[in-house]
């Protein structure tokens, strides 16, 4: 079996490879009853807030029409290694279109098709269920990346950034993370103190 390796060559377990990454990125939005939320967060365990959040996240991201929330966007490492070749393979194997943000180098870094050169910090993100993650052609990307692919979650330890970020690469043509619309920063908060890690 492959020690999950990445970080500078760092090992994890398999139980952390497990619980970091295809919990939150595979097998939880699978749940059936996640057709029952708009949205779907995941806030680490180890995430501290100074004081109550000023929003709804929730209404907050409805009113400005977000697909994605997040507090904290950082470059890609060799954690996310080969993420994009993965969900390139899978569009070809399951007869979805090329990803819509597949020309910018945020997804396609230099346009090797290898891989993204960011991602989302995974321990606070919003993504919106209904028209995304629960739509048919994230379910079935999903699904290969984890069940198909075998040089991803195992292997690089991609946790839950690795994919993430490619299912909004697919759906979203966002030629800029930091502004696209679509996209709802919470970073402020992160700076101000109130979301602590």
């Amino acid at each position: 079996k492959p020690i999950p390796t990445c970080a500078g060559g760092r090992p994890f377990s398999w139980q952390y490879a497990l619980y970091s990454g295809a919990v939150f990125a595979y097998q939880m939005i699978h749940l059936l009853f996640l057709a029952g939320f708009d949205y779907f967060m995941k806030i680490d365990g180890d995430l501290t807030f100074g004081g109550p959040f000023p929003v709804d996240i929730g209404a907050d991201m409805r009113q400005r029409g977000c697909v994605v929330g997040h507090a904290a966007i950082h470059g890609s490492g060799d954690c996310e290694a080969r993420n994009l070749e993965a969900l390139l393979a899978a569009d070809q194997a399951l007869g979805w279109p090329k990803p819509k943000s597949l020309h910018h180098n945020w997804c396609n870094e230099e346009g090797r098709g290898e891989k993204g050169n960011l991602m989302f910090f995974g321990n606070f993100e919003v993504y919106k269920t209904k028209g995304f993650l629960l739509s048919p052609e994230i379910q079935s990307i999903s699904r290969y990346m984890y069940e198909e692919w075998e040089n991803g979650y195992y292997t690089h330890r991609w946790g839950d950034q690795g994919p993430f970020v490619m299912y909004v690469c697919q759906m979203l043509d966002a030629p800029n993370l930091e502004t696209d619309p679509k996209i709802c920063s919470y970073a402020e908060h992160r700076e101000s103190g109130l979301i602590k890690h």
